[in-house]
């Protein structure tokens, strides 16, 4: 039980990592543009 709370969290943390860097990513490239 513990073990797939941890995964959840670690898959929480990476989408909003990824949503984070795609947001940034976009952004820099619309102000480049």
């Amino acid at each position: 039980m513990k073990g797939k709370h941890y995964f959840i969290v670690f898959l929480m943390s990476a989408a909003g990592a990824a949503v984070a860097v795609s947001y940034c990513n976009s952004k820099h490239t619309t102000a480049t543009k």
